[in-house]
């Protein structure tokens, strides 16, 4: 199984209580051997693509202008998000609500 999720804050981008959740999810959803892709805002602090040691991969976008407001940075960072995800041409996407372990 492949999961891809998507979040506007990962670590080390921290803001609120979002990015740690995503990044604990994630790990812990690895380490029972599915595959994880987390599609995030890029950040300065971090590579545009990275594999932690985990094996969970991440792969930061770029927003494609600068916002003036964070409704207009959600607005440029859903349409990043969807860009990268209609490049994952071998992704299998299935809307899930939640993961229960």
């Amino acid at each position: 199984m492949r999961v891809m999720m998507l979040s506007w804050e990962y670590p080390p981008r921290i803001v609120g209580g979002i990015s740690p959740h995503v990044h604990d999810l994630s790990q812990q959803l690895q380490a029972k051997g599915i595959e994880v892709h987390v599609v995030t805002k890029a950040t300065p602090a971090a590579p545009d693509e990275e594999t932690q040691p985990s094996g969970v991969q991440i792969h930061r976008v770029h927003l494609a202008e600068t916002p003036n407001d964070f409704l207009h940075e959600i607005q440029l960072l859903s349409g990043g998000l969807c860009e990268r995800l209609a490049a994952a041409q071998d992704a299998d996407l299935t809307s899930v609500s939640a993961y229960h372990a």
